[in-house]
């Protein structure tokens, strides 16, 4: 994709996915920029090092594969679902919490139901963590925290409620809550 408007704004034009089970590096998006001479040059980069994959079960229900980048911010969330660095690590003590936008990446947890199973495959420490679904609520972010433990492995998936809204960036938070499934 290449597109440039006559004031030379920035345009992301590049995306690449380079990933093996046990390693994940992301560049995000190269951005460029239409020098007035008519040259183009870079801009910027961004990147971001993938924490693991997650895996939604596979049913007529849901089949994801996702791979989840570090960090929760726009700029990362635009290509994929992002872990929160200031949580747990995936199969540790505590809460992990990754969030994704409610109309691409995490669309798929409307269709989510109690019971039902997520894998997170963590390049951190090389494991894969089983988590089942106990939980399912929507929140008003302005008047609630989404609650988080230092005691029990859990996954929190995020995103923004309703999943149809058609306008973005509501209080409204979709929160799936799973404990992770020890062997």
């Amino acid at each position: 994709m290449m597109a440039f408007n006559q004031n030379g704004s920035y345009h992301a034009i590049h995306q690449t996915l380079k990933y093996h089970r046990r390693t994940c590096y992301c560049n995000l998006v190269v951005l460029f920029k239409l020098h007035s001479s008519g040259h183009l040059f870079c801009a910027e980069t961004k990147s971001s090092l993938g924490i693991g994959w997650i895996h939604a079960p596979s049913s007529t229900k849901h089949d994801q594969d996702l791979i989840v980048l570090s960090g929760d911010t726009g700029n990362v969330l635009a290509f994929g679902p992002g872990y929160n660095v200031e949580t747990n690590y995936p199969g540790h003590n505590g809460t992990t919490l990754i969030s994704g936008y409610r109309d691409t990446h995490f669309s798929f947890l409307q269709e989510i139901s109690i019971g039902d199973e997520f894998k997170l495959d963590s390049i951190l420490d090389n494991n894969d963590y089983i988590y089942e679904v106990s939980n399912i609520k929507i929140i008003d972010s302005d008047q609630q925290d989404i609650s988080t433990s230092n005691n029990q492995s859990e996954l929190k998936l995020v995103t923004c409620y309703p999943f149809n809204a058609l306008i973005a960036g509501g209080s409204l938070r979709y929160v799936v809550t799973a404990a992770l499934v020890l062997d």
